[in-house]
């Protein structure tokens, strides 16, 4: 298989339209916006120009996909770079991985009783993301709104993990493959900490909008009576929701 095949992106010109349209309508906003923008920067209301952030998620799958798989936790992170100085208009990447499935099964040893272990599998969807966001800079509680394209990964693998010490020695990958999504996104900022400090409460959600994939659903692996394995994959588009809650801080230049 070619390498662009295995990566398999699934670029649809109509999410591209969809997101460059989005962006250009966060554009027009911030210039409506601008006189405000300005009174901020008169007030000398200067928010740090990098924020990074974390945070724990959950995830709800949607459509076709929901017929396959559960919903997931896990955790997000990434940084936000400020375009203005008001705090208006920013650039945001994210990298983040959620499990939606976890199966645990114990291995008999032919040559020894001695040692005890468990096969555990793994079923995980990551993600890398970037894109513009909208943010109102002020007040005790601060909306945003986001928008960005995403490559996603949906994985599954398969360990020997240590019954006492949970540790993992031998890993195989089941099944692999990328697919992409236009990503939707909003929620509140909420200070915390006292004037001086740049850390916020962040409480928020994403759809998104995924493309086609094949993956294997939580049980999609079958062994057999003489040692092999089967494997029972689905394909169909990924789309799903997470929610999100976490904390960012802003990193102040020190430059004076």
């Amino acid at each position: 298989m070619a390498p662009a095949e295995s990566w398999n992106l699934h670029f649809r010109m109509g999410d591209v339209m969809r997101t460059l349209s989005l962006f250009t309508s966060v554009l027009a906003l911030v210039l409506a916006l601008s006189p405000a923008e300005a009174q901020f920067s008169r007030r000398g209301v200067a928010e740090p120009r990098l924020v990074v952030f974390g945070d724990v998620v959950l995830s709800k799958p949607k459509g076709e996909f929901a017929d396959y798989v559960d919903q997931g936790y896990g955790f997000n992170a990434g940084a936000m770079f400020r375009l203005d100085r008001g705090g208006m208009l920013g650039l945001r990447a994210e990298i983040g991985v959620l499990q939606y499935g976890r199966e645990r099964m114990p291995v008999a040893f032919d040559f020894s009783g001695r040692l005890s272990a468990d096969v555990v599998t793994t079923n995980t969807i990551g993600w890398l993301s970037a894109g513009p966001q909208l943010t109102f800079p002020t007040g005790a509680v601060r909306p945003y709104a986001n928008v960005a394209w995403a490559v996603t990964n949906f994985r599954t693998t398969s360990s020997i993990e240590d019954r006492q010490t949970r540790e993992n020695f031998a890993t195989t990958e089941n099944a692999s493959d990328f697919s992409s999504a236009v990503v939707f996104g909003g929620g509140l900022y909420i200070p915390i900490g006292g004037r001086a400090s740049t850390a916020m409460l962040t409480v928020g959600g994403k759809y998104y909008y995924g493309g086609e994939a094949t993956y294997l659903p939580e049980g999609g692996i079958e062994d057999n009576p003489d040692g092999s394995i089967t494997l029972h994959p689905a394909r169909t588009k990924t789309d799903f929701v997470i929610w999100q809650l976490g904390v960012s801080v802003g990193i102040r230049s020190r430059r004076r």
